[in-house]
C-alpha cells in the first residue's frame, strides 16, 4: 500500500510540474499538444477519433501480432523530475561548486 501510494503522489508531482513549468521543453511539447488537440476537436468529430484510433488499434495488432505497446504518456512522465530527484540534483549541484565559481553579488 506504501509503495502504490508514493508512485501515484510521485506521478501527480510530475503532472504538478509539467503546470508550474518546471521543465520547461516538456510543458512546451504538451501545450502544443494540447492546442493541436482542441483544434483537432474543434474540426473532427469524437466518433470520428475514436474509430479510426480502434481501426489503428486493430490494424497495429493484424499486421505486428508480436510487438510491444508502449504508453507514450509515461515515457513522457518519466522525463519529468519529482521533488526527490530535483533536491538531489540541486544537492549534487551545489556540491560540485567551488567558492571561486560562485558569482559576485552586485550591490
Amino acid at each position: 500500500a506504501v509503495v502504490s501510494t508514493q508512485s501515484t503522489g510521485g506521478i501527480m508531482e510530475k503532472v504538478g510540474h509539467i503546470g508550474q513549468w518546471k521543465c520547461e521543453f516538456v510543458s512546451v511539447i504538451v501545450t502544443i499538444i494540447m492546442f493541436v488537440a482542441g483544434i483537432a476537436l474543434y474540426f473532427i468529430s469524437i466518433r470520428i477519433i475514436i474509430i479510426g484510433w480502434g481501426l489503428n488499434k486493430f490494424r497495429k495488432f493484424y499486421f505486428k501480432p508480436n510487438l510491444v505497446d508502449n504508453n507514450e504518456v509515461a515515457d513522457l512522465l518519466s522525463r519529468v523530475p519529482s521533488f526527490p530527484e530535483i533536491e538531489k540534483y540541486r544537492q549534487i549541484r551545489t556540491r560540485g561548486v567551488k567558492s571561486s565559481d560562485k558569482p559576485e553579488k552586485a550591490e
